[in-house]
């Protein structure tokens, strides 16, 4: 049963793709979806060695001499899921629900960025009652990751020289910019050693976490970073292993670290101040320390420090 009103074609269109497995990388079904989608309708369309596809829908009458309009919108979604969620965003259809009136998807990302562009251009595309001039629908992939479906793209595909972008951040706000984006890798040859002491394992979740771009400024909390600092108040640890953050362009909402120590590490401050460091921004904010079956190797206590700092 849908639990969106299917009588209005961009809830209907957004429903249906969101059943389609379509994050960055894997954006094959959905352009099978939107491919078939202009062959059912009879449009004109173009789809790339990458999956990019272009749909070309005729003037109404009166709009002949109209200035073509090129709309664009991406296919792909970033894929992040809760850590206790059972989830696999190639195979599975994402569990929507209602609350409050907004819509969610249970444990994982809604893909509304960019979902409902493309339902929105469906949505424009199928509807024979609109008045408009000749229309050049693109949808686009691997915009999460790069903008690389963009980049793909042919001249010789448009003719227009206006475009509206179906990716916004705001009714009320024009971008000048966007977010920025830096990969770093760090190699470190780091030795493990056998150890006999209590192990330990520190968890945070709860945060919000969001876009990188579009949330950069709301003070949100870094899962990883908040590892780091509470490590940072522990002494004479040695850490196994450190895990945090699903996606480059995504807040990290989770992280996790063990590590072994003779000392019982208490954390009651650093939480305490973190609590009310982040009382506002992120309210849920869970920081868990529990003992855990024994390791029997970690990190030297030179190497847990260096990575630490």
């Amino acid at each position: 049963m849908s639990i969106l009103d299917e009588n209005i074609p961009i809830f209907k269109y957004f429903e249906e793709i969101s059943k389609i497995p379509h994050g960055s990388f894997h954006e094959e079904k959905i352009a099978d979806y939107v491919e078939s989608f202009a062959k059912e309708h009879d449009f004109k369309y173009v789809r790339d060695d990458m999956n990019n596809v272009i749909i070309y829908k005729g003037a109404t009458p009166g709009y002949e001499d109209h200035d073509t309009i090129m709309l664009q919108a991406h296919m792909d979604m970033v894929c992040e899921k809760n850590k206790d969620v059972d989830f696999d965003f190639e195979t599975d259809a994402l569990n929507l629900y209602v609350e409050d009136g907004w819509l969610k998807a249970k444990g994982t990302t809604l893909g509304a960025d960019d979902g409902f562009g493309v339902s929105y251009m469906l949505s424009i595309l199928s509807d024979d009652t609109l008045k408009h001039p000749n229309l050049e629908c693109v949808f686009t992939v691997q915009e999460e990751v790069g903008l690389l479906g963009s980049i793909n793209l042919k001249k010789e595909y448009f003719n227009a020289k206006k475009m509206i972008g179906l990716d916004g951040g705001g009714e009320v706000s024009t971008c000048t910019t966007t977010s920025g984006g830096r990969y770093a890798y760090v190699n470190k040859t780091c030795t493990f050693e056998d150890v006999d002491k209590p192990t330990y394992k520190l968890t945070i979740k709860g945060l919000d976490g969001g876009h990188s771009g579009a949330c950069i400024d709301k003070e949100k909390g870094n899962s990883i970073k908040i590892l780091f600092r509470v490590l940072q108040t522990l002494k004479d640890i040695q850490i196994v292993s450190v895990n945090g953050g699903l996606k480059e362009n995504a807040i990290p909402r989770e992280a996790e670290a063990t590590f072994v120590s003779d000392i019982q590490p208490n954390i009651n401050q650093i939480v305490a101040d973190l609590k009310t460091e982040f009382e506002f921004s992120d309210s849920k904010l869970d920081i868990q320390l529990e003992e855990t079956e024994k390791v029997t190797q970690a990190f030297t206590s030179k190497d847990t420090n260096e990575l630490i700092t």
